[in-house]
């Protein structure tokens, strides 16, 4: 185990998750299906993603340093980056049109529903302009 977690940086594999504790060695391949117990087969996951994997359908394939995961319905889950973290400062800095300060979570409403158009307005780029109907056809 010591091998896997050193190679996996001590974190679980799945796309996006940075768990560091709770970690268990999975095989790509099952056991049962022929898989081997070698670090060629084998990559690291949380108890959660394992669950995920063993329990409700999900799927990895691929090599063990190049894991590729499913959903259920055989959808490619993307690679993730780290989660975002930072000052507001170094949030504004990525996107200016964004304006972050320390009020930006701090809700102002009695207890309807989020409307989350503005927020998607800002966060998706522009819809390109309708094209006019071709007059020759």
């Amino acid at each position: 185990m010591n091998v896997l977690l050193h190679r996996d940086q001590h974190r679980c594999r799945f796309p996006g998750c940075t768990a560091s504790r709770g970690l268990e060695a999975h095989h790509i391949r099952f056991w049962l299906h022929g898989g081997r117990t070698d670090v060629t087969n084998l990559l690291v996951l949380c108890e959660r993603h394992h669950r995920l994997v063993h329990k409700r359908g999900f799927r990895i394939t691929g090599t063990a340093t190049e894991p590729r995961f499913y959903q259920p319905g055989g959808i490619l889950i993307p690679e993730a980056g780290p989660p975002t973290e930072g000052t507001a400062t170094a949030l504004n800095s990525i996107n200016a049109a964004l304006v972050i300060d320390e009020n930006s979570l701090t809700p102002t409403w009695g207890g309807e529903r989020l409307d989350p158009t503005p927020l998607l307005l800002r966060l998706l780029p522009e819809p390109a302009p309708p094209q006019p109907a071709d007059e020759a056809a």
